[in-house]
């Protein structure tokens, strides 16, 4: 091989374990930034295998899908009053407690 394609060969694999390398480390500090955000709004509530003052929270993306999740957790209050059923009947069945956002 000519080192023309040689070096091509390389800068292109170079340049996928750049942008693989970046976009783990952006992974990685969404990972970091999600647990923070969880561990001071939810863990008062919540638990990821027992019920707490809310639902535990293990198989609930498997229960509910992620726009309806959203939904929830960005506005609780709002989704019950517009009568949505699996929101009036998650409402009621944790006493009618006000899930924060």
């Amino acid at each position: 091989m000519n080192n023309q394609i040689v070096t091509m060969r390389f800068l292109r694999i170079t340049t996928l374990f750049a942008l693989l390398a970046l976009s783990a480390s952006a992974t990685f500090a969404d990972v970091a930034e999600g647990e923070k955000l969880f561990n001071a709004n939810c863990t008062s509530c919540h638990a990821l295998n027992e019920k707490v003052v809310g639902p535990a929270l293990k198989g609930v993306n498997e229960k509910y899908d992620e726009a309806w999740l959203l939904k929830w957790i960005k506005n609780s209050q709002a989704l019950v009053k517009s009568g949505d059923a699996k929101a009036v009947k998650v409402y009621n069945e944790y006493n009618q407690s006000v899930m924060t956002s």
